[in-house]
């Protein structure tokens, strides 16, 4: 379980349920893309090697307040869970 935020206060709750009879070992790289405040696109870079397991999704509930991530977030779906140790990020001009 993560709570992310104070609780009832803006944040988030996921629950997950590990499948220990499903284990996951894999590679990849994600990207993020955003704008710095000087209007510059940035990327964020995550190579990753996971080694863990599938998860269940047990619940997963946001309380935006007044944040336009969480907002976001709050209608998400999410329909994959994973716990597994990842390695690390970094951001960089694009």
């Amino acid at each position: 379980m993560a709570i992310i935020g104070e609780s009832g206060g803006e944040g988030l709750t996921l629950q997950l349920g590990v499948k220990f009879n499903q284990p996951v070992a894999a590679e990849g790289l994600a990207a993020i893309y955003s704008r710095s405040m000087k209007d510059k696109v940035l990327t964020t870079e995550m190579p990753w090697l996971a080694n863990g397991f599938e998860a269940n999704i047990v619940s997963f509930v946001v309380r935006p307040g007044s944040s336009r991530v969480l907002q976001a977030l709050q209608k998400a779906q999410p329909v994959y869970g994973q716990v597994s140790s990842n390695v690390f990020s970094y951001t960089k001009p694009f």
